[in-house]
């Protein structure tokens, strides 16, 4: 090709005509075009090659601002390709860029932007959680192009959105039943199988296939390296067997629902009963099933191996105590003989 692009975001012309081999590199790819016609036509004629009005010069030291938009395609080639969840990222990150102007020089990006793109997405349906990993992955994003190219990244400070572990969510029971007193098919059974099993929403239950059933339990792998066991199995209670039964299966999925039906469905039934609450999503249910375990006696070592957890003490981050849990516990105190 006569105009192709330089990693460095320029354009390069060759003309190779009438013993003429020149390259000249220029800041955008219409003035690379317009050189090498002119040159072309020049040398065909025999007539001097004309001097490239804005020839940068194919050995100058040039410095080039990159945009919003190149840092995004750098990652896009670089980081994301190969990732396992890269596609997802890099819909997250373009979110980003895009609030902050995809033609908008990286250099130029400063604080405020940020500000005024974290406050466009207060006004939308998201959740803390959903925001903070939007921009999470435009800033690795941003940190992985900056090693790539050793250029400096802006000095930022990014908004901060909390982890929504930090404040769980549980369903209560009269909650429960309203949820699958709204919830249509086959989606109500997806809500009981994760009711009781607890699996994460939607990349465990996504990728579980025809071989993870073995004796009545999922075998559910980790979906991160070294977080926990490899893979746990989670026995199968009848509410969750009848459940799973009544799912649409796949080949080799084991679970044919795709993640944006079941999140629609959520929303709408959330919609339906008037729950305005943002920390109640699809997640919910895994903060649900360890808050049930939890209440019943169950040990926190148990309720850790069936979420997958390595370390116990994040199983506390997952359990909710309700009001009725507290007037239980002092309960018990009345009666006791203090002599004893």
């Amino acid at each position: 090709m006569a105009v192709t692009e330089t990693k460095g975001g320029r354009y390069r012309a060759r003309l190779r005509a009438c013993g003429h081999d020149l390259v000249r590199t220029f800041a955008t790819e219409v003035d690379a075009a317009v050189w090498h016609a002119r040159a072309r036509a020049a040398a065909y004629a025999g007539e001097p090659i004309p001097e490239a009005t804005r020839d940068e010069g194919p050995e100058a030291d040039v410095v080039v601002r990159p945009t919003v938009r190149s840092v995004i395609e750098h990652c896009a080639t670089y980081k994301w390709a190969d990732d396992k969840d890269g596609a997802r990222s890099m819909s997250r990150a373009i979110r980003i860029a895009r609030l902050l102007g995809l033609d908008k020089p990286i250099d130029d990006v400063s604080t405020i932007d940020l500000l005024d793109a974290s406050k466009a997405l207060d006004g939308s349906d998201l959740t803390a959680e959903t925001k903070r990993k939007m921009f999470n992955a435009f800033r690795g994003g941003v940190t992985t192009w900056s090693k790539h190219t050793g250029r400096a990244a802006p000095d930022l400070r990014w908004p901060d959105y909390e982890r929504g572990s930090k404040d769980p969510r549980a369903l209560t029971d009269g909650e429960v039943e309203a949820f699958l007193g709204v919830m249509a098919e086959p989606y109500r059974s997806l809500f009981l199988l994760l009711l009781n099993t607890g699996l994460q929403t939607p990349g465990e239950w996504r990728a579980l296939t025809t071989d993870s059933m073995r004796d009545d339990a999922l075998v559910v792998k980790a979906r991160s390296k070294g977080r926990g066991a490899p893979e746990r199995g989670v026995p199968l209670n009848e509410a969750a067997a009848s459940a799973l039964a009544c799912l649409p299966h796949g080949d080799p999925r084991l679970i044919d629902i795709t993640a944006d039906k079941w999140s629609a469905e959520w929303n709408r039934c959330r919609s339906a009963l008037a729950i305005e609450d943002s920390r109640v999503t699809p997640y919910t249910l895994r903060h649900t099933f360890a808050t049930r375990l939890a209440r019943r006696g169950v040990h926190p070592v148990t309720i850790a191996r069936l979420l997958g957890h390595s370390d116990v003490t994040q199983v506390m981050t997952y359990v909710k105590s309700f009001d009725s849990d507290l007037r239980g516990a002092t309960a018990q105190l009345e009666g006791i003989d203090e002599t004893d």
